[in-house]
């Protein structure tokens, strides 16, 4: 993601300040009340052209990551395993099951057989 904002930060800077030297350029025109063309024929296209090629980039840069996501081929191999949990989350992790076993064998699912599951303890 970081690598994709790295390529689109700069195009967007770009296009504001090209926005700013027409905005510029064209009051000065104005302003001298000269009778000249006002229009850009190549900003426009480089523009295009410099936002397509970003996304063409990004495009490939994402198949690539998504390749290597589905095919095994990431560096770290996967999400990292979960901390092992201290004596209190493992008391309260084992009451909570103890908790949804008992609302099982009450039969059922929902609050009320929760409720009563708790009860039960």
């Amino acid at each position: 993601m970081e690598l994709i904002a790295l390529i689109l930060l700069p195009l967007g800077m770009f296009m504001t300040c090209y926005a700013l030297y027409v905005f510029t350029w064209r009051s000065a025109g104005i302003g001298k009340k000269r009778a000249t063309q006002f229009d850009d024929r190549y900003g426009p296209l480089a523009l295009c052209a410099a936002v397509v090629v970003a996304l063409v980039g990004i495009l490939v840069i994402t198949s690539i990551d998504f390749y290597e996501e589905v095919h095994g081929g990431g560096a770290a191999g996967g999400p990292p395993p979960p901390p092992p949990l201290d004596g209190a989350a493992d008391a309260a992790w084992s009451a909570a099951r103890g908790v949804a076993a008992a609302a099982l064998r009450a039969g059922g699912g929902g609050a009320s057989s929760l409720a009563a599951g708790a009860s039960a303890l």
